[in-house]
């Protein structure tokens, strides 16, 4: 048999688009995963990119991998329940067979409590939840973290595997082992001021001296402080104003090899240097993850990094970033072993300035991100849910 997948629409709007589609033949599939969650979550960045993106890895550097995706646990339920004389009809939104058997089963920050033979070997993966009690885990599963912290301190007598996100990414790049096939040039955009950015600001908590975007009053330097949905669609032409800009967004939406990361990487190459801040929330600054700073990192956009918390201590004892910044300098140091200290926000980005500080800092983010690939995170995800087969990439 074989099945089609990854095809775009014929047509959106008045923009042309040309489908394409490439085949999976089911007769080499070895091993099957299912990758669900509650329905609520079902649209949530996390869930995208932790079967989504994967699903769309698998399909190039995996080939005897058949990763079914969108589908959310009550639908599972509502189908297992039903006795075999009424079969479930899936709806147009449903890329799956739901009458199949699954080798392994992850549950992205859910879980499910029915023993269905169906679900197989069971994964749990936390992402960033990190309020779970060890009790209330089933003892059969097995879990995925970000860090090995969490598993040391939270769940020290259950099984866990640590499984870092990837960058976000599109399908194109997601094979590249090298630099990005167009990376941007450090020069200044704008003759007048140097145009810097957070994209998703860190809001502020009930305490007004944490979070939030840092001021500055730099001469020459315009900060853009931008909080945004996660569904890109609904903002991207807000930034980009150009004629053809709309066209240019179908087709990348309609383009199985770009997408909405595409959108994205367009979105940060519109700066001369991205701020990425720490995430306010203490739990996320102990077991946290990089994410949103080697994905920024992988546009080739420099990034001013603010370090805080053990999650970027560690990231700094490790690679030794130079464009970096701290703000609360009454806090405490957990793990941060430099013995120079971090440059204050102001100080980080009036270095910004110097295109060669720029280029610096590109360079260092574009190797970095070489650890978190999506074939290096891809193959040890596979790994960790029992896949032991062959990869292409």
């Amino acid at each position: 048999m074989i099945r089609l997948v990854n095809c775009g629409p014929r047509k959106e709007t008045n923009c042309y688009i040309r489908r394409t589609c490439t085949k999976k033949n089911e007769s080499t599939i070895d091993f099957r995963i299912l990758c669900t969650t509650g329905e609520r979550r079902i649209t949530w960045g996390s869930y995208k990119l932790r079967c989504d993106d994967l699903k769309s890895w698998a399909e190039m550097c995996a080939p005897n991998v058949h990763m079914t995706v969108g589908i959310s646990l009550e639908k599972l339920h509502e189908q297992w329940n039903r006795t075999s004389r009424i079969r479930y009809i899936p709806s147009p939104n449903d890329t799956i067979h739901t009458d199949l058997s699954y080798d392994s089963t992850i549950f992205i920050k859910s879980m499910s409590t029915r023993n269905y033979s169906q679900f197989g070997n069971k994964f749990i993966d936390m992402v960033d939840e990190y309020n779970w009690k060890e009790e209330m885990i089933p003892p059969e599963m097995h879990l995925l973290l970000q860090t090995r912290w969490q598993g040391q301190s939270v769940y020290p007598n259950r099984t866990s595997s640590v499984v870092e996100h990837w960058y976000n990414s599109y399908p194109s790049d997601m094979t590249n082992a090298g630099y990005p096939k167009d990376v941007p040039s450090v020069a200044q955009k704008s003759w007048r001021r140097l145009n810097i950015a957070t994209i998703w600001n860190t809001k502020r908590s009930h305490d007004i001296t944490e979070g939030g975007c840092p001021n500055t009053k730099i001469p020459g330097v315009k900060y853009h402080c931008i909080d945004k949905d996660f569904d890109i669609t609904s903002w991207y032409l807000e930034f980009m104003k150009r004629k053809n800009d709309e066209c240019q967004m179908v087709r990348t939406l309609a383009d199985p090899q770009l997408g909405i990361g595409m959108l994205y990487y367009n979105v940060f190459r519109k700066f001369d240097a991205l701020v990425v801040l720490a995430k306010n929330d203490s739990m996320k600054l102990q077991y946290g993850n990089v994410q949103r700073a080697i994905s920024q990192m992988r546009s080739g956009v420099p990034v001013l990094l603010e370090v805080r918390g053990r999650v970027f201590e560690d990231f700094m004892n490790l690679y030794n970033y130079s464009c970096a910044f701290r703000r609360y300098h009454n806090e405490p140091i957990v793990t941060l072993e430099q013995s120079v200290p971090l440059m204050t926000f102001d100080e980080a980005v009036e270095q910004l300035k110097n295109p060669e500080v720029r280029r610096d800092c590109q360079r260092q983010g574009l190797e970095i991100v070489k650890d978190y690939s999506p074939s290096k995170i891809g193959q040890k995800f596979l790994k960790a849910v029992g896949y032991s087969g062959d990869f292409l990439c």
